[in-house]
């Protein structure tokens, strides 16, 4: 029982980590965009390690991740489309359990990315609010920023294809 414990965190760690560099990733087309976003997570049961979306337009596919810095999340993978913020969650337990927060199948929420162009992307940052019904909603704040958040993803930028973007996003705002 003990070793099937140590075997399941093992791979819950080891997947977790695959392609978790918070390095911002060399991009594979000049079609792509940084896109990003935040979710203060301090009222919810486990901190915002993962996040998962599809793209559902033009053509639909399958589900893919994000980085996730501090509650910050981010990815460089979107070309043009409309996209479905599916879940986000974490974990507890010492790893062994995870905790998932499954957004509304229908219908469009605040995370629901629509890319016409590439270049960067916000979706805004939020707070994890619990609901009486044990459910939870995500309410838009002012902090962190845009602007923050941008410099933060800078400081994670080795790529200068993404730097020039970001510098040029941080001129505009």
């Amino acid at each position: 029982m003990i070793l099937k414990k140590i075997i399941i965190l093992a791979l819950t760690l080891f997947l977790t980590a695959c392609g978790a560099s918070k390095f911002l990733a060399e991009p594979s087309s000049d079609k792509v965009s940084l896109v990003f976003g935040y979710i203060d997570m301090s009222d919810a049961p486990t901190e915002l390690t993962w996040i998962r979306t599809r793209r559902i337009r033009p053509d639909y596919s399958e589900e893919r991740g994000a980085a996730v810095l501090d509650g910050m999340f981010y990815n460089t993978w979107q070309t043009p489309g409309s996209y479905k913020f599916l879940s986000f969650g974490g974990y507890f337990n010492n790893g062994m359990t995870r905790y998932v927060n499954q957004m509304p199948a229908q219908g469009r929420s605040k995370l629901d990315a629509v890319i016409k162009k590439p270049g960067v992307h916000y979706l805004g940052s939020y707070k994890y609010v619990r609901t009486p019904d044990n459910s939870f909603e995500l309410v838009a704040v002012k902090q962190p920023t845009e602007k923050q958040l941008l410099l933060k993803l800078k400081e994670y930028s080795k790529i200068p294809y993404w730097t020039t973007i970001i510098d040029k996003r941080l001129k505009r705002l």
